[in-house]
């Protein structure tokens, strides 16, 4: 009987009592909670496994989704009403003295107080209740790190399937423009098999089918002569005359000039790509610079005759440069099409002949929409543009940072500096804006700032510059020039002089770049070189200057 008893004891507190905590359920912080898998967890339980509006149940591991309070759950009334029975039945005499020697509860896991007297307790002393309680600490705190972890995964697996999506977003980008140039490859295939089939298209077998045609007809008495002619001329006939001949090889001939139009401008664009130098400059979210390869932001073009196997960074490259031109001619496309009714009435785009001597009808310049350089071309001035004057014009520096407009510079050109590098400068940048610098040089606080020149504009005569006055007061523009081992000039600066340039503790700062031939004095934009003077090197990137003669 006893162990009947006992054993039915035991069945009733695992029935009353929380299969997670181990403590008994109650009808208030402890309430039996229905899970829709039948499994009953306390309610300060749930309260902790429900999480992101999931309950996993800790017990069959079935996931349910629950969106409201876990308190709205169904109580377990068979529970609740055992509680009740249990604690109506129990006898005053049977409860463990409390108040006196330490006691543990093993179901609560914490020192057993009056309301434990049901559960199973032992007897314990003072420092094995302070061990059990760090065991408890350290279960707690252990379960934290465990839904840290867990959470910090979730995050993880978050982050890794937005890199998934931007790879996939760029596997099909790289797929449509490898579509694209292999389509254009076929085309031109296709081409150069047309043009081969019909230069090796040779008189004896136009004179065959003539033979053939003579035998039917019985015409032997053809001229040699016609039968000769008609041999050269493609799509002849033997009732063709002299001028219908004529007629057909002038209609041939222009079709192989059209071809060859074609191809040596599709061929020049090529090679203008090729030649042409292209800067990357990066900015974060707040437009700060964001330091990069040298080579990124002083540029970089894809010429390179003597390359068979190219490395992986040329590849990059050439990739890059392809993919810049494509947005470069599907931009024109689209503003093309966006302006359709100015396109009318809009200028001509200036003839550019290159060094080659091709036709200037077959080759137009083209507004790029990142910064370029092309080395190989040389720009024809129209007759109506020259009429600059060096007495009466003013160069304007117009000052950009990752194409954002920071300000402008007027430089009124002094009649002293009359030479033939500023006439052929002036000329050059006459109401037409050129690049003459793409990086902010040496610079001294309120004192100097140099801007280098470009190799476009380097190509000067400077005869003449040298006996220039020099540049000695503040808010004047002088050119400094750089010499060679050999000391021959082949390239200049541009130099603003500040506040400080006179003084004489700054001397030693100036000489490396005097003589500085003064060329005119600063009107407007001084404030602009000031602020750019006190840049320091990691805040010189992405600078570019434009010059401009008015």
């Amino acid at each position: 009987m006893a162990a009947a008893a006992c054993a039915s004891l035991e069945e009733t507190e695992s029935f009353i009592t929380c299969s997670i905590c181990l403590c008994e359920f109650d009808a208030e912080f402890r309430k039996p909670k229905f899970l829709p898998c039948a499994h009953t967890v306390c309610l300060k339980c749930l309260e902790e496994i429900h999480k992101n509006f999931v309950i996993a149940c800790p017990l069959c591991r079935k996931e349910f989704s629950y969106q409201d309070n876990v308190t709205c759950l169904p109580n377990n009334s068979y529970v609740l009403h055992m509680l009740r029975l249990t604690e109506k039945n129990a006898e005053p005499a049977s409860k463990p003295d409390l108040e006196g020697k330490p006691t543990w509860c093993l179901t609560c896991g914490a020192v057993a107080k009056q309301s434990c007297s049901v559960h199973s307790i032992i007897d314990v002393t003072a420092n094995t209740i302070k061990n059990f309680e760090s065991l408890l600490n350290l279960r707690d705190d252990l379960k934290k790190m465990r839904d840290q972890g867990q959470t910090k995964l979730a995050l993880a697996i978050e982050k890794r399937k937005e890199i998934q999506t931007h790879f996939q977003q760029l596997s099909q980008s790289l797929k449509l423009v490898l579509h694209e140039v292999t389509v254009q490859e076929d085309q031109n295939n296709l081409l150069l098999v047309e043009m081969i089939s019909q230069l090796e298209a040779n008189s004896p077998q136009l004179r065959s089918r003539l033979s053939s045609s003579e035998m039917i007809t019985g015409q032997d008495d053809q001229d040699p002569i016609l039968s000769e002619l008609m041999s050269v001329v493609d799509g002849s006939k033997p009732e063709d005359s002299f001028e219908i001949l004529k007629e057909k090889m002038k209609k041939t001939l222009q079709s192989y000039e059209s071809k060859l139009a074609e191809a040596v401008a599709m061929a020049k664009s090529i090679m203008y790509q090729k030649k042409s130098i292209i800067s990357v400059w990066l900015t974060d979210s707040n437009n700060q610079a964001i330091p990069t390869w040298d080579l990124l932001e002083s540029g970089f073009n894809t010429y390179w005759p003597n390359d068979t196997c190219l490395s992986p960074t040329k590849r990059d490259f050439l990739l890059l440069s392809h993919i810049v031109f494509s947005i470069q001619k599907r931009g024109q496309k689209i503003n093309k099409e966006s302006n359709s009714d100015f396109s009318a009435v809009s200028s001509k785009a200036k003839p550019v002949a290159t060094k080659l001597g091709e036709p200037s009808s077959l080759v137009k310049t083209e507004r790029s929409l990142v910064k370029t350089e092309n080395t190989n071309t040389t720009v024809k001035l129209d007759p109506s543009t020259e009429k600059f004057d060096l007495n009466k014009s003013t160069l304007v520096v117009v000052v950009r940072r990752h194409g954002t407009l920071k300000g402008a510079v007027h430089i009124r050109l002094s009649s002293s500096c009359d030479s033939p590098f500023m006439q052929q400068l002036g000329k050059i940048c006459f109401h037409s804006s050129k690049q003459v610098s793409n990086a902010i040089g040496k610079t001294v606080p309120d004192v100097f700032l140099l801007l280098p020149a470009c190799k476009d504009l380097a190509d000067f005569s400077y005869n003449g510059l040298t006996g220039l006055p020099p540049t000695r007061h503040y808010m004047e523009a002088g050119i400094s020039l750089c010499p060679d081992e050999n000391g021959v000039f082949n390239c200049w600066n541009l130099v603003f002089a500040l506040r400080h340039f006179e003084q004489k503790k700054n001397e030693m700062h100036l000489k490396t770049i005097q003589p500085i031939h003064f060329i005119g004095q600063v009107t407007e934009g001084i404030d602009v070189i000031e602020m750019l003077s006190w840049t320091s090197k990691h805040q010189r990137s992405g600078y570019t200057f434009t010059l401009e003669s008015r």
